[in-house]
């Protein structure tokens, strides 16, 4: 029987291994119950179901709107397009005030969403399931607007603008 690795060893692995896959960049955002708008980078959405249009975001347990994420709560997903890696930042550590620093459009239901996106989605929590101090949060798609922009790529601990197609459109680089 072959020995398990080191807890350590095995971490640095999978980030290493994690690094290599590619992922869209959001933000989600919401209004806590005190008005508050709250808002963080994401680069874990998931697509979970077509009929009805159901979708999954991890969020950290530390994440400033983590304590607001709630069973029917309201959450704006919005994706990134190429050129928007501040904005990810900005959410991510860089601003003190996000909110104010990016341009927001007018929503439905009074989350913000914001502009010149890849498109954006608002979900409503489904249910939260907890592993090792993070929300998996499973969401029910209830409005969701597409735009043909590039969306920003994460990958290798990078930004990228985009994915070039080879003619044939049968696989990628970048």
């Amino acid at each position: 029987m072959e020995s398990e690795s080191q807890p350590e060893a095995v971490s640095a692995a999978a980030e290493v291994v994690l690094a290599n896959v590619p992922t869209g960049v959001g933000v989600a955002t919401l209004v806590d119950p005190d008005g508050i708008l709250r808002g963080m980078t994401i680069s874990s959405l998931t697509k979970v179901s077509d009929e009805p249009p159901g979708v999954l975001a991890c969020i950290g347990g530390a994440a400033s709107m983590r304590p607001f994420i709630t069973v029917g709560q309201l959450i704006g997903i919005t994706l990134l397009a190429a050129g928007q890696a501040a904005k990810s930042a900005g959410f991510a550590y860089a601003s003190a005030e996000p909110f104010e620093d990016f341009a927001w459009s007018d929503v439905d239901y009074g989350i913000p969403i914001l502009r010149q996106n890849a498109g954006s989605l608002l979900g409503r929590v489904d249910r939260v399931v907890e592993h090792c101090g993070t929300g998996v949060v499973l969401m029910n798609v209830v409005d969701a607007k597409p735009y043909e922009r590039h969306p920003l790529i994460y990958w290798r601990k990078a930004y990228w603008d985009r994915l070039d197609h080879d003619s044939d459109q049968t696989s990628g680089r970048w």
